[in-house]
C-alpha cells in the first residue's frame, strides 16, 4: 500500500507539490521506505548466492586457472618434473566443485608457480602480463563474492527495524497524508479516488502492524 501510494503521488506531483505540508509528509514517508528497502537489500545480498554476472566471472576464472594449470603440467612433463606435475594435475571439475572462496584462494597457486617457472615458459606463451591478468581476474572475482551470511540474531534485528520504520511510515500516511488529501476530493476527484484505491493495495513481502485508527481518508481500513 505504501509503495503504491507513493508511486501514485509521484505520478501526480504537479497536482499537490505546492501544498508544503503534504510535500513534507510524502517526503518523510519516502525516506522511511528508502531505509526499509536498504535494510532488505542488505539482508538479501548477504544471504544470496552469485548473480548471473558473477557466475560468468566464476566460469571465466575456472577456465583461466585450468588452462594455465594445463600449461604448467605440459611444461612439467617436458622438464620431467614430477613434483610440479603433481601440483597441477587436476581436471576442470576439481575447480568447478570448489566453494566460491576456496576457488579464489586456489586460483593464486598457479600464479605463484608460473612466476617461479617464468623463464622456461616463454615458449608456452606465458609472460608477466599473463600472470598479472590472472591475479587481477582472481581479485575481481573475490570482491564480487557475497558477504558472510547474517546471523539469526542480525536478521531478527533487521526485521524489527523494518517493522518500526513501516509503522512510522503508516502513521504519517494515516495522520497527515490522508487528512491533507481530503482537499482534493472536490478539486481533483479522479486523483482522490485513485489515492483511495492505492491505499488499499497490499505491499506483498512487507509485514507490519497497523497503527491504531489506520483508516483511509474515506473511513475504511486498508485491505490486508
Amino acid at each position: 500500500m505504501l509503495k503504491a501510494t507513493l508511486s501514485l503521488m509521484e505520478q501526480n506531483r504537479p497536482t499537490w507539490q505546492a501544498t508544503i505540508p503534504l510535500t513534507n509528509a510524502v517526503g518523510q514517508t519516502g525516506e522511511l521506505l528508502g531505509e526499509i528497502e536498504s535494510i532488505k537489500e542488505t539482508v538479501s545480498q548477504n544471504n544470496s548466492g552469485l548473480t548471473i554476472d558473477k557466475e560468468n566471472q566464476k566460469e571465466a576464472l575456472i577456465d583461466t586457472v585450468f588452462g594455465l594449470s594445463s600449461t604448467l603440467f605440459a611444461y612439467a612433463s617436458q622438464e620431467n618434473d614430477p613434483v610440479l606435475k603433481q601440483k597441477v594435475d587436476y581436471p576442470i571439475s576439481h575447480f568447478q566443485n570448489m566453494r566460491n572462496n576456496e576457488l579464489a584462494t586456489n586460483a593464486r597457486s598457479p600464479a605463484s608457480l608460473l612466476t617461479k617457472k617464468l623463464a622456461g615458459l616463454e615458449s608456452y606463451g606465458v609472460t608477466t602480463t599473463t600472470i598479472d591478468a590472472l591475479r587481477e581476474q582472481t581479485g575481481i572475482y573475490e570482491t564480487s563474492l557475497p558477504n558472510v551470511r547474517v546471523t539469526v540474531a542480525e536478521r531478527k534485528v533487521a526485521n524489527e527495524k523494518i517493522k518500526e520504520l513501516t509503522k512510522a511510515a503508516l502513521k504519517i500516511t494515516a495522520e497527515q497524508t490522508d487528512r491533507l488529501m481530503v482537499m482534493f476530493k472536490q478539486s481533483h476527484p479522479d486523483f482522490y479516488s485513485a489515492y483511495l484505491n492505492a491505499r488499499k493495495i497490499i505491499d506483498y513481502g512487507t509485514r507490519y502492524e497497523k497503527p491504531e485508527e489506520n483508516n483511509t481518508p474515506d473511513g475504511s481500513a486498508p485491505e490486508e
